[in-house]
Order: C-alpha cells, then structure tokens, then sequence
C-alpha cells in the first residue's frame, strides 16, 4: 500500500476546521449550562432560566438562519446584494463565524435580559402583579436598553461594508443579533413568556414572590395614573398624598 499526505494552506485550514468544530458541542454545552446555573441562582428561579434559554434560543436561531439565507447562493442573497457588494463574492457561509460569534451573542442576550428582567423582580417584590410589573419594566429599562442596542448596531454595520467576506458575515451576524434582542426579544418575546409563565405560577419556581398589593382594576388604575409604587395608594383605593 501507499499512503499520500496532503500539505499545504487548505489542508491546514480543513484541519483547524475539524477541530474547531469538534469542540462546538462542547463549547455550547458548557456556556448553556453556566448561563441556566448563572442565572436560576441570582434570581433564585428555575422558571426564569428556562425562559431565559427559550428566548436566546430563539434569537440565535433566527439570527443564523438569516445569516444562511443572505450568505447561501439564491433569491434571498440576490435581493440583498444591493446593501452590500461583497455578496456577490460570496458562495456560503464562512466556517469560522458561527462559533466566533456564539458567545458573543449569547453574552449580549443575556446582558439585556438580566437588565430586563432585574427590573421585573425590583418591581414585582414592591407588590406589583407579574403583568405590571414587566409593563412597568419595559417602560422602565426602554432608554439604556434601546440605546446600547442602538450604539452596537451601529458600530457593528460598519462591518457590512468590508469587502473581506469573512467580516461582512461576522458584522452581519452581531448586527442582525443585538438588533433583534433590543428590538423584537426585549420587547414582545420576553414579556409574552412571562405572561404564559404567570399564568402557570412558574414565572418564580421554586421560589417565592411577596403577594400582589392590588387586584385587578385597581392595580390597572394606580398604573394609568403613573404610580412607581403599589403603596401609594391607600386601603381605600385612592391615592395617598
């Protein structure tokens, strides 16, 4: 028998691919794991880690997959071309970018929610139902969330106009993620799974909440009139001075 030995650029690139990837598995189990451990110890609440997991996988799904759909060969790559010449260029995605920029994402999703969701328990633990208690969060953290969406967007578009294919895609990738974290997931994911959550008394499993100081159209009224706090408002149901 003979044996044959490839040398050269690309086979050393095909070797560092076959262990970079031999390693993703390991790499997104171990980041999940510490974030679901991270996050269910600091707000003492498994429900709100599994949220948690739901959400940013939801985010990376839908971020990769418009990353194929732009950068893969067809329609979609066609109609973009326009935004950015270097498409033309390319034939797929660039091996090196989904795990580069795996961490970084997850480490940005789970800035945001911890922002989010550190709000939620402040407000919640004051009296405030679980429902307003997230609209009053939201309302609450919109300004520092939406402009350190807004300036990481932004610094991260300057990347789609490199003409080196790799840093298009790794710009277009950190773009399309923080953006759909600051401006879909932030905004209408998250609140929505606290909303099914709560209905299901899981939003603090295994841990407890204080009960809600207000039911109902009172709670609803002390929100329409701006109140920061349920006990502002008296035994009566009016407004203390």
């Amino acid at each position: 028998p003979v044996r044959m030995y490839l040398t050269g650029a690309y086979t050393s690139t095909l070797d560092v691919q076959d262990a970079l990837y031999a390693l993703v598995p390991l790499e997104i189990g171990v980041t999940v794991a510490l974030v679901l451990v991270i996050v269910g110890a600091s707000f003492r609440s498994a429900g709100l880690a599994a949220r948690l997991f739901f959400t940013v996988l939801t985010s990376l799904a839908w971020t990769f997959g418009m990353l194929c759909l732009v950068y893969e060969p067809g329609p979609v790559q066609d109609a973009f071309r326009h935004v950015t010449p270097s498409l033309e260029y390319s034939v797929g995605v660039y091996w090196v970018v989904p795990p580069m920029s795996f961490s970084i994402l997850v480490g940005l999703a789970l800035d945001y929610d911890v922002l989010l969701m550190s709000r939620v328990v402040e407000l919640r633990r004051e009296g405030w139902s679980d429902r307003a208690a997230t609209c009053l969060a939201v309302e609450k953290s919109a300004g520092v969330i939406t402009a350190a969406g807004l300036i990481m967007t932004v610094s991260f578009a300057g990347l789609l106009g490199s003409s080196a294919i790799v840093l298009n895609q790794y710009g277009f990738v950190l773009f399309l993620g923080v953006a759909a974290d600051t401006f879909l997931v932030r905004t209408l994911l998250v609140p929505a799974c606290l909303a099914i959550l709560s209905r299901a008394r899981a939003n603090w499993w295994p841990g407890k909440m204080p009960g809600v100081a207000l039911e109902g159209a009172r709670e609803r009224e002390a929100l329409v009139a701006g109140l920061w706090s349920p006990g502002l408002v008296d035994g009566s149901g009016d407004l203390l001075p």
